[in-house]
């Protein structure tokens, strides 16, 4: 090889490697022409590329000549070139941060001296293309993940839909494209959305029909000048959170809220209705002769019954803001917002009449069927009682219907007697 060959400039090829650069090209690509133009101009044998590909200090190899082993030596300095017996190290960098190295193999001390200004030209565009390459894969790689794992979409200033993550399509069991243009509600047409303290809460069925609930934050997408631009909707899977919410104030034999749950509510219903001066009615049932039919019939049959009833109070009572207890034993409670008095007294006695159609045989009862005994009693703005009281006013409304005949309805106090402010 002459001396000749060795001090040729190296844009012979040059431009070639400033198409790469300036185009969108493939990595490993660039990675192939780059070597193959440093092979040539540098009159080396191989060629090896390693680069950062993670925020993580090692440096991998991505790129590598056939027969090639190269070790970078971990003292390398930023903007110097660095021969190692015949092995030629270029650092690559941005700023202060070194982001990768170029090892070439049998490189002679006068090739790197006739042409180290122009490697370090070289280094510096490479490096810029390198690493917008690597934040690229970085971000396609992040972008990747979001859409296969994160519950989110992404909507205009209007309001509509322009993005479904995979993740959210695959939970919704919708084609992402249909509802690109839509509204929020196209995503959850049958939805049950309310709030809670941390954000939206939605309730759906998945595409197997098992219950799904979805927490959602939404955050406010900015374009480069600083406008809003839309919004981004994040969703936080907590089904397993709600079932065991829902399992810690749920009676188990029933499914109806249990006696915790009704502590926990209780007060704050009263406080409300005082609040918003608003009437809201709680009403205690007893299923009459309860005793005697288990004495009668078993606990297995006394189990049974009690789940009948129980679904028959959930279906009187499921109007938006009804609430339907198993107190404990054969007693039971619902709270529920009522506009009169008379609601309240007369959902009760449908109540009644439906256990009553139910005829579950009980020869223990005096009506040979299976009936329940209700006491209501009222609060509200002007008609003050705390929970205690409240309770024990629709307590005593029950003693009196069972001391009355049993199968009945028994309202405490009067309504005539409240006025609102």
């Amino acid at each position: 090889m002459s001396d000749s060959t060795l001090i040729l400039p190296m844009n012979t090829h040059w431009n070639e490697i400033q198409t790469l650069i300036n185009a969108e090209t493939q990595l490993r690509d660039f990675c192939d022409h780059l070597s193959q133009y440093l092979i040539t101009s540098l009159s080396a044998n191989t060629c090896g590329i390693f680069l950062k590909m993670t925020e993580s200090q090692t440096l991998k190899q991505v790129f590598v000549t056939e027969n090639a082993s190269f070790s970078p030596t971990s003292d390398l300095k930023i903007g110097q070139l660095c021969l190692n017996n015949d092995q030629l190290f270029i650092p690559l960098s941005v700023g202060t941060s070194l982001i990768g190295v170029i090892a070439l193999q049998k490189v002679t001390e006068k090739v790197l001296q006739a042409k180290q200004v122009e490697l370090a030209q070289i280094g510096l565009e490479v490096s810029l293309k390198l690493n917008t390459m690597i934040n690229e894969q970085r971000l396609n790689r992040k972008i990747r993940v979001i859409n296969e794992h994160l519950l989110s979409y992404e909507t205009d200033p209007d309001g509509h839909i322009t993005n479904v993550s995979q993740a959210l399509s695959d939970e919704l069991g919708v084609n992402k494209q249909t509802v690109i243009g839509e509204r929020e509600s196209r995503l959850f047409p049958h939805a049950l959305i309310e709030n809670d303290t941390k954000g939206k809460v939605i309730k759906f069925a998945s595409p197997s029909g098992t219950p799904v609930w979805l927490r959602s934050n939404q955050v406010f997408n900015f374009d480069f000048m600083g406008e809003k631009h839309g919004q981004y909707h994040l969703y936080e899977n907590i089904t397993d959170l709600k079932k065991a919410e829902l399992r810690s104030i749920t009676d188990d034999l029933t499914g109806l809220y249990n006696r915790r749950y009704f502590n926990e509510i209780f007060s704050r219903e009263i406080d409300h209705a005082v609040r918003y001066q608003e009437i809201v009615a709680f009403i205690i049932i007893d299923i009459d002769n309860f005793k005697k039919y288990n004495d009668t019939y078993g606990h297995h049959a006394g189990d049974i019954t009690l789940t009948r009833v129980a679904k028959t109070l959930r279906e009187c009572f499921r109007r938006k803001g009804d609430y339907v207890f198993r107190l404990g034993g054969e007693e039971f409670g619902v709270i529920c917002n009522v506009t009169q008095s008379q609601d309240a007294e007369t959902l009760a006695n449908i109540t009644r009449e439906q256990v009553e159609a139910l005829q579950l045989p009980h020869t223990g009862n005096p009506h040979r069927v299976v009936t329940i005994s209700s006491g209501v009693a009222f609060v509200d703005a002007n008609h003050l009682a705390d929970s205690n009281e409240l309770y024990k006013m629709a307590d005593q409304a029950l003693y009196e219907a069972k001391n009355q005949g049993r199968n009945r309805v028994n309202v405490s106090g009067s309504r005539d007697d409240i006025e609102f402010f």
